[in-house]
């Protein structure tokens, strides 16, 4: 059987009916060890087809060589040097990746973990796919305005900074944490960009309206699922693992893990929305 392979398209024994309703916490972990394998397998496919994505964040990511170099206290040419700047460089880019997505990519694959998170059968390859393809346009829209916020905001920010270490005026220092603030709402609305997009026929607009609503409707334990999949990246990388490895690991467990407790609690959210009327615009 190959990696991908099996059949996918053959429905499991299914959810009784009957059965009392578990917590939501221990239906996180029921769900996610039953699902592990098919879940760490989708992530694998996802990131496969993210490689370009990555490659090109990789190369613009703004880690900048005299920063490295008195970080690890040994020039760049080095081992201690290099090893740091590929690893500085693989964390941003990964986490543009993990936290905003890769356009039609992440519409598929937030399809599939949403469907397990929803208890429901997923035709891995043909949600995975399909919905790329189905979503490709607004996916897109996403993907651009991410480059160019991304792009824009770290010019400005790195722009900020000179001016503040230059003049050590009050006016850079605001200027450089409204950045950081614009960047932090930005990724608390990508929790849900990606669940509105695949499950309600909206505009580009309202789209980011919706998710900018749910960010702060659900604000504290946006910010916490926010703070743990962040402290999960993090410390996956400063480890004492090769970058390599500890890419690998990531990849093949823990973004996994990381990306159903966003999807899990972000599912039942926009659930209950539909439950309850507010948004009639199901797809």
């Amino acid at each position: 059987m190959g990696l991908f392979g099996g059949n996918y398209d053959k429905p499991g024994k299914g959810i009784d009916k009957n059965e009392p309703k578990k917590k939501p916490f221990f239906l996180f972990f029921e769900i996610f060890f039953r699902k592990i394998w098919k879940m760490s397998q989708i992530s694998m496919l996802y990131t496969l087809c993210c490689i370009p994505y990555f490659l090109l964040l990789f190369a613009f990511a703004p880690v900048g060589q005299e920063y490295v170099e008195n970080l690890a206290g040994s020039p760049i040419a080095s081992g201690a040097g290099a090893t740091l700047y590929i690893t500085l460089k693989s964390l941003l880019a990964m986490a543009v990746i993990v936290f905003w997505g890769a356009g039609p990519l992440t519409a598929g694959y937030t399809t599939v973990m949403r469907n397990y998170a929803r208890e429901e059968h997923s035709f891995v390859m043909t949600d995975f796919f399909g919905k790329a393809k189905e979503n490709f346009k607004q996916s897109m829209i996403v993907l651009v305005a991410d480059i160019l916020l991304l792009s824009l905001g770290m010019f400005a920010y790195v722009f900020y900074d000179a001016q503040y270490i230059a003049t050590n005026s009050m006016v850079w220092l605001i200027a450089k944490y409204i950045i950081v603030f614009i960047f932090i709402v930005y990724t608390l609305m990508h929790q849900y960009v990606y669940q509105v997009m695949i499950t309600f026929n909206v505009s580009v607009k309202e789209l980011f309206v919706n998710s900018f609503m749910l960010a702060f409707a659900k604000l504290p334990m946006n910010i916490l699922i926010l703070l743990i999949s962040a402290a999960l990246l993090f410390l996956m990388f400063t480890t004492y693992l090769n970058v390599f490895i500890a890419l690998l690991l990531y990849i093949v467990i823990l973004m996994s893990f990381n990306t159903f407790i966003n999807i899990f609690y972000t599912t039942k959210t926009v659930d209950k929305i539909i439950n309850s009327g507010s948004m009639n615009l199901n797809k």
